[in-house]
């Protein structure tokens, strides 16, 4: 029973910057400027002050301690940025970000103790991103003007920004479906984990960003790459992208609405959201049950992992196979769809917004690549990118970032700026990885993580952080709980300080 409580008090934490991320996607709609976010970064600093002054903080491991370390020389270098940067202003909010996001990382490093505990943080982590959705839902189908919260047929409700909206939502995809498929859980949470995973899925589709789309594809490789377990994953993945999809035409019918039509669509379309959601659940139920009555022995299990890894080989060289014979000619056609991605058409047509693969980002990437070229070791500074791309950009586009974290980090903190970047993060990814080998939640944060960071490098969702705490919560959870050892007397008291 002791033992029960200590694990349910370790979880308030991660569960408080849960409901950190929730705030300020739905109280704040995901703002961007440091007047709205930072009370809620000093928030999560007082939690780990408090943390580490209770005498009950853990030791994270070496390596997760180099990771933070990292992350912090990155807050470090960003700040100092400031000095060279044309928008010091804007470069100490980025410092004071990462700042946050370290704090965010920090959260489950501290506190979560066991296995259990990891389980079920991942789990509140993943039920926040399906409560907000939900809750959006709920939202467009109950007030009137729904329209003013789409953008060109797009849900942007609540953070103002399709591509974030997306990253909130998928972001826990894989954590929810890994729980859904967990044979440790009971019933009830694995269905309530499979029903969040197809309305995470129902809530992609009604941002449709093709940012999400294709790092949801690049995560799938991943996890059915590295995961032993793929096939008993497989089940609860597919089904939920069955049912999401089934409902594909009414989710984004309000991008080929317009006028006085768009609002019963907006509705119909969080309506079929609320509905599958709870279709889901229903669903889990009866799979969860099947689940537990079916025993697979491993060496079949094993063996129809394989063959499924060899269909999606197949499938993958069968469809370049199909390409090449229906194109006439591959190489005009793909010369074609890169000049289409390269500039933007002022008017969408298709089925949907991600049947289009225009736009901007061409034209972002090389004013940050020359920014990098003028400055290749230190940047511009941080936020520089705005700055050059008014003198430099070839559009009518005025962005603040240049829709990638790699391109922002080279273009405005040089090659020490990702450098930094990346030793914060490899840490981190190579415990997550080596855990996804034999544990089918670890698989799920994998997901997760390879989501997020595929995800950022082609938007500017790192930019807004209700998009970046749950990626470094899933990340500190997903590596938390080896060493138990409680921190030392003297560096608590320091902490506490």
């Amino acid at each position: 029973m002791a033992e029960r409580l200590a694990g349910a008090f370790s979880l308030v934490p991660a569960a408080a910057t849960s409901a950190l991320f929730f705030a300020l996607a739905w109280r704040e709609q995901g703002s961007i400027l440091a007047e709205d976010w930072l009370p809620y970064a000093l928030g999560a600093g007082l939690l780990v002050a408090t943390v580490l002054a209770s005498g009950a903080a853990l030791r994270p491991r070496s390596a997760c301690l180099a990771g933070l370390g990292a992350l912090a020389a990155l807050a470090a270098w960003t700040a100092l940025s400031a000095s060279w940067s044309p928008v010091p202003a804007l470069a100490r909010d980025e410092a004071l970000l990462v700042v946050f996001y370290g704090l965010a990382l920090a959260v489950p490093l501290l506190t979560l103790r066991s296995e259990r505990d990891r389980l079920a943080a991942i789990g509140i982590v993943a039920a926040a991103s399906v409560v907000l959705l939900v809750a959006t839902a709920v939202r467009l189908v109950a007030v009137d003007g729904v329209a003013d919260l789409y953008w060109y047929g797009r849900l942007a409700l609540p953070v103002g920004y399709p591509g974030a909206e997306a990253a909130i939502f998928l972001v826990s995809f894989w954590p929810a479906a890994a729980l859904a498929a967990s044979p440790r859980l009971g019933i009830a949470p694995r269905a309530l984990a499979f029903g969040g995973a197809v309305a995470l899925l129902a809530g992609w589709l009604m941002t449709q960003s093709r940012a999400g789309a294709v790092s949801l594809a690049v995560s799938a490789i991943v996890v059915f790459a590295f995961a032993p377990a793929r096939l008993r994953l497989l089940v609860p993945v597919a089904a939920a992208a069955l049912l999401a999809g089934s409902a594909y035409s009414p989710l984004t019918e309000p991008f080929r609405e317009h006028g006085a039509e768009l609002e019963p669509a907006i509705r119909d379309a969080a309506a079929w959201a609320l509905l599958l959601a709870l279709a889901g659940v229903l669903v889990g139920v009866v799979y969860a049950l099947a689940d537990r009555r079916l025993a697979v022995p491993p060496r079949i299990a094993r063996a129809a992992g394989i063959a499924a890894v060899a269909v999606l080989v197949l499938g993958a060289a069968g469809a370049v196979g199909a390409f090449a014979a229906t194109v006439d000619a591959p190489a005009d056609y793909v010369g074609e769809r890169w000049d289409e991605f390269k500039s933007q058409s002022p008017t969408e047509t298709g089925s949907s917004h991600l049947a289009t693969i225009g736009s901007n980002r061409y034209d972002f990437w090389r004013v940050a690549l020359d920014e990098f070229r003028e400055h290749p070791l230190h940047g511009a500074g941080a936020r520089a990118f705005g700055h050059a791309y008014l003198r430099h950009g070839r559009t009518d586009e005025t962005p603040r970032r240049a829709h990638s974290l790699e391109w922002d980090l080279l273009g405005e903190t040089g090659l020490v700026g990702l450098a930094l970047a990346v030793a914060a993060f490899l840490p981190f990814a190579w415990i997550i990885l080596r855990r996804a080998r034999s544990d089918l939640v670890a698989a799920g944060v994998l997901g997760g993580v390879a989501y997020w960071v595929v995800h950022a490098s082609g938007d500017w969702t790192w930019t807004f952080p209700a998009v970046g705490l749950p990626f470094f919560l899933l990340l500190g959870a997903g590596a938390a709980g080896v060493e138990n050892h409680r921190i030392t007397s003297r560096a608590t008291s320091a902490g506490g300080l």
